[in-house]
């Protein structure tokens, strides 16, 4: 441990800078209601593989009640906060609670446990990053009902489909809540594995992920990312997301 930390010591004064840069994002403290942290968490010596990564933040949500000063985001605070700001360019989420990261792939090649997300259909753009075939998903395809699809990772599209270029209009067989099958829709460049080691996507209001049921509001179940316009800084986007989060404090204060 001990060398590790002279390690990266060494390699933060190689870089004053950056490190300058990094050291304040991470003092820059948590709100009354909202903590915002930059997405660079803890990887400081390798820049994030995504146009203007200095835009890209997370936010978090502190939840006193259960001594949490950093939470996920309830669906209520993201719709608002989506709906309300002035600061980011477009926010994205993808759910984390258990069993939302796996998925079991089925086909001739056998069983394959897959690392995956829902994801929003905001989030792709928002990263910057588009797909080598086909596309991500369209705003109608994330909500329940919508179109059964799903975006592909290049490594699982190699192992499972032979890197075939004609991929797109093809069926993967997903064991997940029965044997479903989704329609590829695209293949991301290599090396794009967002957020872990996700290798499929499939849209987040599919299964019914709603963000306006009454109860979202209490239960924090979203990862949420932004990308700051430009010209803002990270102090003037956490003083407005508190601001809408008070109101949002004030809303619920008086409905209950």
């Amino acid at each position: 441990m001990f060398n590790d930390l002279r390690y990266g010591i060494r390699m933060l004064l190689k870089s004053p800078g950056f490190t300058t840069i990094a050291v304040l994002t991470l003092a820059l403290g948590i709100g009354a209601n909202t903590a915002l942290f930059s997405v660079i968490k803890g990887v400081l010596l390798r820049p994030l593989p995504y146009p203007d990564p200095d835009q890209l933040v997370m936010l978090w949500e502190s939840n006193p009640r259960l001594g949490f000063d950093q939470d996920l985001v309830t669906g209520r605070s993201f719709t608002q906060w989506k709906d309300q700001n002035r600061v980011f360019e477009q926010m994205a989420f993808w759910p984390s609670w258990f069993g939302t990261g796996h998925f079991t792939v089925m086909g001739r090649e056998g069983r394959e446990l897959v690392t995956g997300e829902y994801a929003s259909a905001s989030l792709f753009p928002l990263l910057g990053v588009k797909p080598i075939l086909g596309r991500t998903f369209l705003p109608e395809e994330d909500q329940q009902g919508g179109n059964r699809v799903v975006v592909i990772g290049h490594g699982l599209w190699q192992r499972r489909f032979g890197a075939d270029p004609n991929v797109l209009g093809q069926t993967l067989k997903i064991d997940r809540d029965g044997l479903l099958d989704w329609t590829i829709i695209g293949v991301m460049p290599p090396g794009f594995q967002f957020p872990g080691k996700a290798e499929l996507w499939l849209p987040a209001g599919w299964m019914g992920i709603g963000l306006l049921r009454e109860y979202e509001g209490m239960v924090h179940y979203y990862n949420v990312v932004a990308r700051l316009r430009p010209g803002v800084t990270l102090e003037q986007a956490r003083g407005e997301i508190n601001t809408i989060q008070r109101q949002i404090a004030e809303q619920c204060s008086i409905s209950s």
